[in-house]
């Protein structure tokens, strides 16, 4: 997955989509009235195409606060005030660095890989277990929150595909997204004739 849309996007799944597929997939939104970016300017009866939402939450999960913090004992507790002790005016460096490294072989704890994110206190299970209570649709927001929309649905066979920002970049599907089904698509598009308005 992409940093940004780790960070800031919504494209999530199942199957990573091949991005080689991704000129015969526009090809497929072209014939549906759309632009290479999913604006659709007509309907079709079995296909439901968005653009990537660039907005915030309109469900309010996001403005949910589990207010859930690592124990004392945790490394990520440790680290943060490691943060803060060894912070210099250009940011964390080497002293930074090898203290947290030292951190890590004092507990015991890879500092190589993961030292950034290693946890070891109870903090993903309560986070579990607020979540759980607190969800208002299967990834958290309400399942008609543009946030989690799919971008791209083909209603009879139940397939869902979401992309960060443009069709097919760091997309992701319910199900796997192969030439044949966008060949078969595209057949049926092309036999139904979207410009009736269906």
């Amino acid at each position: 997955m992409e940093m940004g849309n780790m960070i800031f996007g919504n494209s999530r799944g199942e199957h990573p989509v091949d991005r080689d597929l991704q000129d015969r997939f526009c090809l497929l939104l072209e014939e549906l009235g759309c632009d290479r970016y999913g604006n659709m300017e007509r309907e079709h009866k079995d296909f439901v195409v968005r653009p990537y939402f660039w907005g915030d939450c309109e469900c309010g999960w996001e403005a949910l606060d589990p207010n859930l913090r690592h124990r004392d004992a945790c490394y990520q507790a440790k680290l943060a005030s490691l943060r803060i002790s060894t912070k210099t005016e250009t940011g964390l460096d080497e002293p930074y660095a090898s203290s947290r490294t030292a951190l890590c072989e004092a507990m015991g704890l890879d500092p190589l890989y993961g030292s950034e994110v290693h946890c070891t206190c109870d903090y993903p299970q309560r986070f579990e277990d607020w979540f759980s209570a607190h969800k208002l649709g299967a990834e958290g927001h309400r399942d008609d929150c543009p946030i989690v929309l799919p971008n791209f649905e083909h209603r009879p066979s139940g397939f869902r595909l979401k992309w960060y920002k443009y069709p097919l970049r760091d997309s992701y599907s319910n199900k796997p997204l192969t030439a044949k089904m966008i060949r078969e698509w595209t057949k049926a598009v092309l036999s139904s004739g979207v410009s009736d308005g269906k």
